[in-house]
């Protein structure tokens, strides 16, 4: 684990808190608790069809006037990431490739968890040849190929191409029978297969909740006195390792009006909007908008707290 305790993360968050103006504030808390968003993109925070925030926009605001950290965290690349925490005006870190490595936006060290793109591209490889797999990687696409594939613009499928530390790809047809044959070999190689909104995800051993984990250590070492608990938002089931992980778990609405299967024990949140709108939707009813409030309710009465946690849908 990474001592966040040294001068170089250290000065660097409270240059963040002095700029915010959340030094020696207690905004963002209740009583000893402080509040930390997490969050998906693609279909959560981001229109899953659009990939705009522009039903988030507002909110993402109002937490930054109350100090609450959000913390974006998601399968895409470094570039993308940072493109997308400019245009949101958001300047904590961020989190790359399901959880690979830790970005710090003003030149901090980053935090790396993942295994290097070189050792992922020739476990691809093999993969295909051992087993027989018809697939198709990210590092044998072109941009063009990308924006067909999943409607990106053609400087954002660049941007999503410039992989560090995981491989991306599809099954050709026929191929989804050796589903569990792929995820299989991959643990057998020390390497794991996650399943995203649109793509599988050839990485390390990393997932979205061990980088989860470390922000939050990162965040208790600025604010120690702090109980501190996690709000995490997601659609996936490559969002399931952090979701896990949180004190008040929000599972958005798919656009087909599903959810990810959900195998914790604790109660999570359903929205009842999909996409963006649903996660607008799970912060204004989660109540950490409203900080005056020890008890967070929604207007109708479903109850968000993370101690008493509503029943699934």
């Amino acid at each position: 684990m990474v001592d966040f305790r040294d001068e170089a993360y250290n000065n660097g968050a409270m240059t963040w808190l002095a700029k915010n103006g959340c030094r020696g504030r207690d905004i963002g808390s209740t009583g000893d608790i402080r509040w930390i968003v997490i969050t998906d993109l693609d279909g959560t925070l981001l229109d899953h069809e659009t990939y705009s925030m522009e039903s988030t926009a507002r909110t993402i605001e109002l937490l930054r006037l109350r100090c609450i950290p959000v913390v974006l965290c998601s399968s895409k690349t470094r570039l993308e990431m940072k493109l997308i925490a400019v245009k949101a005006g958001i300047k904590n870190p961020f989190v790359v490739e399901n959880g690979a490595a830790i970005i710090f936006q003003d030149g901090r060290p980053p935090v790396v968890l993942g295994v290097p793109r070189k050792d992922i591209l020739r476990a691809f490889q093999e993969m295909r040849s051992t087993l027989g797999i018809r697939a198709r990687g990210f590092s044998e696409m072109t941009p063009e190929d990308l924006k067909t594939l999943a409607n990106l613009e053609p400087k954002q499928a660049k941007m999503a191409l410039e992989r560090e530390y995981s491989e991306p790809f599809v099954l050709y047809e026929g191929q989804e029978d050796k589903v569990k044959l792929i995820y299989n070999w991959a643990v057998h190689k020390g390497l794991r297969i996650l399943k995203g909104g649109r793509f599988f995800h050839l990485q390390g051993m990393h997932d979205k909740g061990l980088a989860a984990m470390e922000i939050k250590t990162y965040y208790q070492n600025i604010w120690p006195q702090k109980d501190l608990r996690l709000i995490i938002l997601g659609d996936s089931e490559n969002d399931l390792d952090m979701l896990l992980v949180a004190d008040m778990p929000i599972l958005v609405k798919r656009p087909d009006g599903s959810y990810v299967r959900w195998p914790g024990r604790k109660k999570p949140y359903r929205t009842r909007n999909a996409g963006s709108s649903g996660w607008t939707e799970a912060i204004e009813a989660s109540g950490i908008l409203n900080m005056d409030r020890t008890r967070h309710k929604e207007r109708d009465g479903r109850d968000l707290d993370p101690e008493k946690r509503i029943k699934g849908d």
